[in-house]
């Protein structure tokens, strides 16, 4: 009888296949968790950005005009965090320093996204008249993925004018 082992037993092959089954499935997790953590650090990103440009247009009205009404529009397609359906962000109302009035529609603001949702912790008129700090917690979240929050605690601020006695 001829002893020949060339070739491979079929323990052979079904080990090498759970090996390489375990390390197939290893490598695809990987990939997969950082394109899920890529895809979420995009969002922030952009969550990030819509944040900034609200707050530097909420700071603008704020600190350039004496009354405004800031409020979040529900939306239907957004869910509800910390109790609040989140929508729009509108600034309407606006009034400017010299008493001349409502300036036009055209002036108001509006701030939408197709992906994201807003909710300010303001829902008020703000008089600016005892020219008092106003502290706004944005939050803003996905449409499709509400777990992904971004919230930013800020304070409304106006230069304070301080009376300097001069004496000669």
């Amino acid at each position: 009888m001829i002893n020949n082992q060339r070739g491979i037993s079929l323990v052979e092959v079904l080990a090498t296949l759970v090996i390489l089954s375990i390390i197939g499935g290893t490598i695809w997790s990987i990939f997969f968790q950082g394109h899920s953590y890529s895809q979420n650090a995009i969002s922030k990103n952009a969550m990030q950005q819509e944040a900034n440009i609200i707050l530097t247009s909420l700071k603008n009205v704020h600190q350039t005009n004496d009354k405004y009404t800031i409020s979040t529009i529900s939306d239907s397609s957004c869910d509800s965090v910390d109790g609040k359906i989140g929508g729009r962000i509108e600034i309407t109302g606006i009034e400017d320093h010299n008493g001349t009035g409502t300036i036009s529609n055209e002036q108001d603001k509006v701030f939408s996204n197709t992906r994201l949702c807003f909710i300010s912790s303001l829902e008020e008129t703000i008089n600016i008249a005892n020219k008092n700090n106003v502290p706004l917690t944005l939050t803003i979240y996905e449409k499709q993925n509400p777990t992904n929050i971004l919230k930013i605690n800020t304070l409304l601020f106006r230069i304070k004018e301080e009376k300097v006695d001069v004496q000669g």
